[in-house]
């Protein structure tokens, strides 16, 4: 049985570093989608979006759970 993977990310002003993180993430050989929680904190930037969209280049590798 494989086990999910789930990384807890948390993120406050990080629209220019999260994109990179998310794709590394989505780069990994798993047999499954990593599960990925964004814990976004009063950010100021375009964090959420960032996510969002790191997320949909990364083509269901990841699934993505924001908490803001």
């Amino acid at each position: 049985m494989t086990r999910p993977v789930v990384v807890c990310v948390p993120a406050r002003n990080e629209a220019k570093r999260l994109p990179a993180l998310l794709e590394a993430l989505a780069q990994q050989t798993l047999p499954s989608p990593i599960n990925v929680a964004v814990c976004v904190n009063n950010s100021t930037d375009e964090t959420v979006e960032a996510a969002r969209a790191a997320a949909a280049k990364a083509e269901g590798r990841l699934r993505l759970h924001m908490q803001t």
